[in-house]
């Protein structure tokens, strides 16, 4: 962005880059001009997170009150003293053309009831009050009916796709690395205009340590004691956070770190618990694991072993959601993370003739529905079934079922041959089947492995399992990180190994490593 200004002030300058930073913003522009001309409330209450844009909004208010003629009156809580006295002397007199705008409201919080009960109710009809804040309004205000057409609250959110990239275009952002600041920044200002200026000067693509420090006291501002800091810090790590996370991880103060954590501008709840902006995640993220990388392991570890074993003991249809919820702690590696598209279900009798398509005549899967049709899983994409999943539990070898199946046979035969079951133990074998058109797509294959996941979490007495795939289907995630159960060759520690290597079409096996126990997933592929 460039502005050239030959004469007037430097603050004429200022004014004149902001003007062009601004974007977007139209909803709320709206409401402000119709308020600004008698059509709407009397309050304005604007909220959102440290960073969104409240205050270049405030300006933009300001000149539009100047443009029709209204005396303005800004007052600023950072600056001003959390009294009644304080603020009625700077905000007074405010007669029925004045517009009283206030940013940074979060600051003198304090005075809400008595604005909302007493020096409200004296301002003249006519008169426009803006107030600007990191926190919602107390919920007083819209239960009490006499605010209820007085009163307007508007949350202020991230600017939508077309409005980022405008204001991006307003940046010196380097055109080819635009796209990597929006994956960074999305839609949120201040992250979005760092990230440009960081682009801009080194061809950084995300901000540098100095950077995100601004960004992290712009978004979240002081915290009241590390336990607090390190429950931001869990929250931005774990998909959801619940105070019962916040009790396996932190035990002291859980309820009281909870509720503070929801208090928060920039956490919003949704039914499975407390979710933080994207912004605020990536950056409190970034920031702990540069500041601290033996502290983010620690919690890393720590918030792992409470999710495996909620994977462990959930109910069958949160099993799911509950190991997605382990995996997103995983997202930093090169598979990412992302929720796929496609729907598990338990067969039904409609589904078999699809099966038997999707698996191109595959004598074994025509087996395997006849002899264990509880043991399979469809999964659909937009009601389509495109991939079929058989988790088979496995005792002892049987005749019929090694004629039947080569790729069971093969598993049993090299089971036996490295390390035998003990008594009460099982081998397992998760045969999938995914229509052609399909197997390079990672959305179905990641569903496909939260269930395997989810099955060697879960099982008891597994000593082996087996998934066989083709090979050319994309397969996300190392399973052993997640299973504490060791892949092919893997030496877990003394007196216990990982599991077999890779089928090919002529059932060789091969890459066996590592001795003493088993206890470990094979990957079969055919």
């Amino acid at each position: 962005m460039s502005v050239e200004i030959v004469s007037g002030s430097l603050g004429s300058r200022v004014h004149a880059a902001r003007e062009l930073a601004f974007v977007g913003r139209k909803e709320e522009l709206g409401v402000f001009h119709a308020a600004l001309h008698g059509r709407g409330c009397n309050v304005l209450f604007v909220h959102g997170p440290g960073g969104i844009g409240k205050s270049a909004l405030l300006r933009r208010f300001a000149q539009e009150a100047a443009a029709a003629g209204r005396p303005v009156t800004r007052l600023d809580g950072r600056e001003l003293e959390a009294s009644q006295e304080a603020f009625a002397a700077a905000a007074l007199p405010l007669d029925a053309d004045g517009v009283l705008l206030v940013d940074a409201f979060e600051r003198i919080q304090g005075l809400e009831g008595w604005l909302r009960e007493t020096f409200l109710p004296q301002v003249p009809m006519g008169a426009l009050v803006v107030l600007s804040g990191r926190n919602s309004p107390d919920i007083r205000w819209q239960a009490d009916p006499g605010w209820a057409a007085a009163l307007e609250v508007m949350p202020l959110g991230d600017l939508v796709p077309e409005d980022a990239r405008a204001l991006l275009d307003s940046s010196e952002a380097p055109g080819e690395r635009r796209e990597n600041v929006l994956a960074f920044a999305g839609g949120h200002p201040l992250a979005l205009l760092l990230a440009a200026a960081v682009a801009a000067s080194d061809g950084g693509t995300s901000p540098r340590q100095d950077a995100l420090a601004t960004l992290l006291d712009q978004l979240v501002g002081e915290v009241p004691s590390p336990a607090h800091r390190h429950a931001l810090e869990i929250s931005a790590h774990a998909y959801v956070t619940t105070e019962e996370l916040l009790r396996a991880v932190l035990p002291q103060d859980a309820g009281a770190l909870f509720g503070w954590l929801r208090r928060l501008p920039f956490m919003r709840s949704n039914r499975l618990g407390l979710v933080p902006h994207d912004v605020v995640r990536e950056a409190l993220e970034k920031d702990f694991r540069w500041r601290d990388p033996q502290g983010h392991a620690e919690m890393h570890d720590l918030i792992h072993a409470h999710l495996a074993g909620k994977a462990r003991t959930a109910a069958e249809p949160d099993v799911l959601g509950a190991v997605a919820s382990l995996l997103y702690l995983y997202r930093g590696d090169s598979a990412g993370f992302q929720e796929p598209d496609v729907r598990e279900e338990d067969l039904g009798p409609g589904d078999v003739e699809a099966l038997l398509r999707v698996a191109e005549g595959e004598e074994s899967a025509a087996f395997w529905v006849k002899r264990r049709p509880e043991a399979f899983r469809v999964y659909r994409r937009d009601g389509e079934p495109i991939a079929f999943c058989a988790w088979l539990l496995l005792p002892e070898p049987d005749e019929e079922e090694l004629a039947a199946d080569p790729v069971v046979a093969r598993a049993w035969a090299y089971a036996r041959g490295t390390a035998p079951l003990r008594a009460g133990e099982q081998l397992a074998v998760a045969r999938v089947w995914v229509s052609a058109a399909c197997r390079g797509d990672a959305s179905v294959t990641r569903i496909i492995q939260w269930r395997a996941i989810g099955n060697c979490l879960r099982i008891e007495w597994m000593a082996w399992s087996f998934i066989a795939i083709n090979h050319d289907m994309v397969w996300p995630y190392r399973m052993a990180e997640l299973t504490e159960r060791p892949e092919v060759g893997e030496v877990r520690g003394a007196g216990e190994m990982g599991g077999a290597g890779e089928m090919d079409g002529a059932g060789e096996m091969d890459e066996v490593g590592g001795m003493g126990e088993v206890g470990g997933v094979g990957e079969v592929a055919h």
